[in-house]
């Protein structure tokens, strides 16, 4: 099956019955076909108004849409989220070309995002946005008002201005989740406690903040920052390449609403009573921690 032609009446049918589904709101497509193409028509899906999210998913590329395909996709204005395995910059091209009349909040799989991907992104009304920035900057974040959830990266085929794009982020004032991806290689965001403080004094609705393999921190001072003390209800640090001192847990131990706690690989030492956690902070309901000696 190569062309997966036998397969375009029972897609058709498959998606057909969907429109019996009233109170359908999310739908999963998996094709698993060799040259990665979508057989038959989306256009069906036009006639199931409480579909919210759609996930097409065949295979680990980009997928083979017809140009018939991406105006199928563009005219179920009715979606909130639309997910692939991988966007790439053509695809996301054809998928947003002006104008348009998408609600989209969420664009699963995108690919290193450049600034001419920025530009098309920045016409949807996007709530939750996963980006490894493929640029210096990230300015565009700015034209995102009603982003509430962000994981961000760089892509690490250039040196980001890392001061410049948590500029943008503390922008985000709508932001209530927050994931930073660090690393050790050159051209990673190797933010610092400083620039931390300056973008997290800024967002003061964040409940969740997430931060993976920091490579330049030396303290998690940036804790106290802001509203955080009030506000953060879940903190996940993980694997820090330079670990901080055991003495930082003060700064943790002031997020008095915390609800989720995740340490992972973050302090010089061990915590000496990990049980006592929950009784110093009130509201702890899940705690996870590891440490690895070196």
């Amino acid at each position: 099956m190569e062309d997966g032609a036998d397969l375009v009446a029972p897609f058709n049918a498959a998606l057909e019955a969907a429109t019996d589904l009233e109170q359908l709101e999310t739908l999963y497509v998996y094709v698993p076909l060799v040259e990665s193409a979508i057989p038959g028509s989306l256009t069906a899906l036009t006639r199931v108004p409480s579909l919210r999210g759609l996930q097409l998913e065949d295979g680990w590329n980009v997928p083979l849409l017809s140009d018939a395909h991406v105006a199928e996709l563009r005219a179920l204005t009715q979606l909130q989220t639309l997910a692939f395995n991988r966007v790439d910059t053509p695809l996301l091209r054809r998928l947003l070309a002006p104008p348009h009349a998408l609600q989209w909040q969420e664009l699963r799989g995108l690919g290193p995002l450049t600034e001419a991907d920025a530009a098309l992104l920045v016409s949807l009304p996007l709530h939750t946005l996963q980006a490894k920035l493929a640029m210096e900057h990230a300015d565009f974040l700015l034209q995102l008002p009603q982003l509430t959830a962000l994981t961000l990266s760089a892509a690490g085929d250039g040196p980001p201005d890392t001061e410049r794009i948590l500029q943008a982020v503390g922008g985000c004032a709508q932001l209530r989740e927050l994931k930073l991806l660090d690393g050790v290689k050159a051209y990673h965001l190797h933010f610092s406690s400083a620039q931390l403080s300056n973008c997290l004094a800024r967002l003061p609705l964040l409940q969740k903040l997430q931060l993976d393999d920091a490579a330049m921190l030396t303290t998690l001072a940036f804790l106290t920052a802001g509203s955080l003390r009030r506000t953060l209800h879940e903190l996940v640090l993980r694997d820090f390449s330079q670990r901080v001192p055991l003495a930082d847990l003060q700064f943790v131990l002031q997020l008095h609403e915390l609800r989720a706690l995740t340490l992972r690989d973050v302090f010089d030492a061990p915590l000496s009573s990990p049980a006592d956690l929950p009784c110093l902070l009130p509201h702890l309901t899940r705690f996870s921690q590891d440490w690895t000696f070196w």
